[in-house]
């Protein structure tokens, strides 16, 4: 065969090298899109990380006001370096309460002071005498020697209040225990209930009672008694809410006696509060002998 005509060997080296152009066109439009992506991810700004903001030239370069200054001058005397205030104010964020939280704390008291005022009273007995105390209920202390003199009833706490970290706003987390102190009627007591456990037994019968009855109450699911500082004398009631709350505070029952009601001079580190006689189970006391201070009861 011969050589082809001029003709068709232009139009075929046209219809082949049409292929190569459109290749060439996909690629270079390809690489434009993905050019605008990057530029478009680039561009997005990032889910959960803080965004600069934007300020215009006025509010960029005008005048700190006092609370500013007031800021910087605190962390120039107080912490001396910025780094150190905002490690301390982060580390202050993980452990203070949130609002919230908060809240919902401040509800639970407000209830478990409505329950402590709602007790029934207790009609006036010997200390000895306590039958009033329902089946099965243990009083949470050690009356050894058990006779002794005085008498008890229960008469709802003349005033109520929340003291420690949490009402100065220092409690921290993650256990959250709120402190709450009972004023005992002086009713109640008497001028001589400093002598030979008078005052801690009619303190752990008070709170015997409080606890029986605050046990029955569907509001709490946790009820029970607890020994600060290892102290056997002076036990505290600690109470916790029902539920999925049950974690979220522990309320910490603590009964005193009215303000001034012990003379501090009968609490000095020489002075004798607890009698040998009673002590020993003497039924005649030795008038003879000298007492011996007792300055850890006093305590």
């Amino acid at each position: 065969m011969g050589p082809a005509p001029a003709g068709q060997q232009q139009r075929g080296s046209t219809s082949t090298g049409e292929p190569e152009v459109m290749e060439l066109a996909l690629e270079g439009l390809g690489k434009e899109k993905a050019s605008s992506r990057k530029r478009a991810q680039a561009e997005a700004p990032a889910e959960g990380l803080p965004q600069p903001v934007k300020l215009s030239r006025e509010e960029l370069y005008k005048e700190p006001t006092n609370e500013e200054l007031n800021r910087l001058r605190e962390t120039e005397i107080l912490f001396h370096s910025s780094l150190l205030r905002l490690q301390v104010e982060e580390l202050l964020k993980e452990v203070r309460l949130s609002e919230k939280k908060k809240e919902r704390i401040d509800a639970f008291l407000k209830e478990v002071i409505k329950r402590i005022q709602k007790v029934p009273p207790v009609p006036e007995a010997e200390l000895t005498d306590q039958s009033w105390l329902p089946a099965g209920v243990r009083v949470p202390l050690h009356q050894v020697p058990y006779a002794v003199k005085g008498s008890f009833r229960f008469l709802p706490p003349s005033q109520i209040t929340i003291v420690g970290s949490y009402p100065l706003g220092t409690c921290m987390r993650p256990d959250i225990n709120v402190d709450v102190v009972l004023t005992m009627p002086r009713e109640i007591l008497q001028d001589k209930d400093g002598l030979n456990q008078r005052y801690f037994r009619k303190r752990a019968l008070y709170l015997t009672h409080l606890a029986y009855h605050l046990a029955r109450d569907p509001l709490f699911g946790s009820v029970r008694f607890s020994y600060p500082s290892g102290c056997h004398l002076k036990p505290s009631l600690l109470l916790r809410p029902h539920g999925k709350d049950e974690r979220l505070v522990t309320v910490r029952l603590y009964p005193c006696p009215p303000l001034d009601f012990f003379r501090p001079c009968r609490l000095l580190p020489t002075k004798n509060n607890v009698r040998s006689a009673w002590y020993r189970g003497q039924s005649c006391p030795d008038y003879a002998s000298l007492e011996p201070p007792t300055p850890h009861y006093n305590t």
